[in-house]
């Protein structure tokens, strides 16, 4: 399982390079799902409203993303929904960093995406989704599946259910 990593950035190719050599046998989160997640080309490659999105080629070869900031988040802040297996956990106000809840609407997107990558990479042992965006639409703001903070000591349960979707991947 890939956890702490947040430097992958700056090594992005030995770092890839390392979950091929550990392999779909021994990441909970495929290698294949942890490139396309490695490149924000990814917001554009989703089948999924996402926030105006501008990509940027630094100088190294990957990628990173521009977005505006939406009076809206100043309001409901920014909600993380978080899955571990297939299931939904909890949606955390992630800008915050309490306990939260997310719309219906929210809730849609965030199952819709996770259907997607479930699809395309299999069912990732956990992942994090962002939203909401204009005027309190969802969109998807960024997909983590890589190094996300998944608020194990916010709701009473997630610990319980993140141990269970390990032992049953």
């Amino acid at each position: 399982m890939v956890r702490s990593v947040w430097d992958y950035t700056t090594k992005l190719d030995t770092f890839l390079a390392w979950t091929e050599r550990l392999g779909r046998h021994r990441l909970l989160n495929t290698p294949e799902l942890i490139r396309f997640n490695g490149d924000k080309r990814y917001l554009v490659q989703l089948d999924a409203p996402t926030v105006p999105t501008t990509l940027l080629e630094p100088a190294t070869r990957y990628r990173t993303r521009s977005n505006p900031s939406f009076p809206v988040w100043d309001i409901e802040g920014e909600r993380a929904v978080v899955f571990f297996g297939g299931d939904f956990s909890r949606a955390p106000q992630a800008d915050l960093v309490v306990p939260g809840t997310a719309s219906s609407e929210q809730l849609q997107l965030a199952w819709r995406v996770h259907a997607e990558i479930s699809d395309r990479f299999g069912r990732p042992l956990f992942a994090r989704r962002h939203g909401p965006g204009p005027e309190g639409s969802p969109v998807l703001i960024e997909l983590e599946a890589i190094e996300p903070m998944l608020y194990l000591d916010l709701m009473p349960g997630s610990a319980e259910r993140f141990a269970a979707a390990v032992r049953a991947a």
